[in-house]
């Protein structure tokens, strides 16, 4: 990833500024501390905060193209100009300007480590910068930052355990800043892998707290959504409810609906149903539509013994009132349904069995031949090994429908 922050700026076209800058108040030390005051306040939802940053970034580009490189005597400026790389700036402007400062003004490990990161050449990014490393230098605390969240997607595929330990250090090191809230939405996503569901609660707790107006909010919310159902084995019911009842309602009725879609799919009924409940409950309260929520809860009723009231619900839900996605998962509902009450009921429970007359054979099982009495959908079954051949291929039939229609949606999700 060659922003670690990229998703939280807006790259504007740059304005051109006649002469070169020597103001200590337009420095790259000074325009960097301006920019990263204007992404915390956006973090936490000042309003006019994200228009300023816009403003800030696009003046930002503009001076440093016209910057006169003596101001890169002054070490500060040379940090400021590699933070301002890793915090999602122009990789071009910064390359250009890095390539041109003498090397006896700031460690050439660090501007190699930058020149790599800005042409994208990740693994030399990856040999030159490690963990241990940076440790040992001795280089202002938001450059350091910047390059720990450019290095834990790799360190995490690597090493999760300690990536996630490295994002608890970037937490309690700038709290309410724009660097916590990047790293929580990395956290969130490890901590599911590390199945820490205490961890998983502490950043949820941390995001409201801190971060529900952010304009990146909705980013994580969809991450969280995401994450719930891997967690399945190891969530109760309750702690579910839980964890999801910390954010705010119109959030808490899209994840139970994600969720409930989810273990539809993964062929985790109960889930399901428990996720479509809870959302039709907040549906009402929120006085909204309810019927992804009911269709939901119908579909992970339709293979339990309560499959003749699915079928009833479904029937009242019109593939034109669902999303699309849903209308191949109405379908294989209805098969379903239709499967488990056709089969077990029409066929064996409501048929009925006469017991064929035996010539004089009154010594043998009274079940050893029957018939079944025609009635529309059922099978007619002469004799006990016809049945059994009937009924194996109906099942077998099933079956490779419902396989069809599992990996129709599994692709889909996809």
């Amino acid at each position: 990833m060659r922003n670690c922050l990229s998703f939280f700026l807006i790259m504007l076209l740059s304005i051109a500024v006649s002469t070169p800058v020597h103001s200590n108040e337009f420095s790259p030390y000074e325009r960097l501390k301006n920019l990263h005051r204007l992404q915390d306040d956006v973090a936490t939802g000042k309003t006019d905060a994200l228009m300023k940053q816009a403003s800030a970034l696009a003046a930002f580009n503009a001076q440093l193209q016209q910057t006169d490189l003596s101001v890169f005597n002054d070490a500060r400026n040379i940090y400021a100009l590699i933070t301002y790389l890793f915090s999602g700036g122009d990789p071009n402007i910064a390359a250009n300007l890095l390539q041109k400062i003498p090397e006896s003004q700031v460690s050439h490990y660090l501007i190699k480590g930058a020149l790599a990161y800005a042409h994208g050449r990740r693994d030399d990014f990856l040999n030159i910068f490690t963990m241990p490393t940076l440790e040992k230098k001795n280089w202002p605390e938001a450059l350091c930052l910047s390059i720990y969240l450019s290095l834990v997607p790799d360190q995490a595929r690597k090493d999760p355990v300690s990536a996630s330990e490295r994002l608890d250090y970037i937490r309690l090191t700038a709290p309410g800043s724009l660097f916590e809230e990047a790293a929580i939405h990395r956290q969130i996503m490890i901590s599911a892998t590390l199945n820490d569901l205490e961890k998983i609660h502490l950043l949820v707790r941390s995001y409201v707290d801190r971060f529900s107006d952010s304009p990146y909010a909705d980013n994580f919310w969809n991450e969280l959504a995401y994450v719930l159902p891997t967690l399945d084995n190891r969530l109760t019911d309750i702690s579910l409810d839980k964890l999801v009842s910390m954010t705010p309602f119109r959030i808490q009725y899209l994840t139970y609906l994600y969720i409930a879609r989810t273990e539809l799919i993964n062929g985790h009924m109960e889930r399901a149903s428990h996720a479509a409940r809870q959302a039709n409950r907040l549906a009402v309260k929120l006085k909204i539509d309810n019927t992804n929520a009911r269709f939901y809860y119908a579909a992970s009723q339709v293979s339990t013994t309560e499959a003749l009231k699915a079928i009833k619900m479904l029937q009242t839900i019109r593939a034109d009132d669902l999303e699309e996605r849903n209308r191949l998962l109405l379908g294989a509902a209805k098969f379903v349904a239709k499967s488990v009450v056709d089969y077990p009921t029409a066929k064996i429970a409501v048929a009925q069995l006469v017991e064929k007359k035996s010539n004089g054979d009154n010594n043998g099982s009274p079940w050893h031949d029957m018939e079944v009495e025609k009635s529309e959908n059922v099978f007619v079954l002469s004799d006990s090994s016809d049945k059994s051949h009937k009924i194996v291929d109906f099942l077998e039939k099933a079956q490779k429908k419902l396989n069809a229609v599992d990996q129709l949606l599994k692709e889909e999700v996809k």
